[in-house]
């Protein structure tokens, strides 16, 4: 997995939680530093977010839960929007998109 420094807090921190020894607060704060370190390098958000996935794989696979618990599936669906607050700020995930044809 590319730029293993900066995830390996976070597959740590989802490996706990998967155990759970660790809250999805806990998970995000450190989601957040990932998505932040990264795009600090200059990772595009689409290359985060592929980066995200892989360590919840990674995370999955050394925590030894079933790959269909509610916890894996609650994570998942919170990294995009996490990674969207902490490399666009709150205001970018919550503008209601422009429709198309309107002004």
């Amino acid at each position: 997995m590319p730029h293993k420094l900066y995830v390996r807090p976070a597959i740590d921190m989802m490996t706990a939680y998967f155990r759970s020894r660790a809250s999805a607060d806990d998970v995000r704060t450190a989601v957040t530093s990932v998505c932040r370190a990264m795009s600090g390098a200059g990772l595009p958000p689409e290359r985060i977010v592929a980066a995200l996935k892989s360590l919840q794989r990674e995370a999955v696979a050394e925590s030894g839960v079933s790959p269909s618990d509610v916890r894996i599936r609650r994570i998942a669906e919170q990294l995009v929007p996490w990674m969207i607050i902490a490399c666009f700020g709150d205001s970018s995930a919550r503008k209601t998109p422009r429709v198309l044809g309107t002004h």
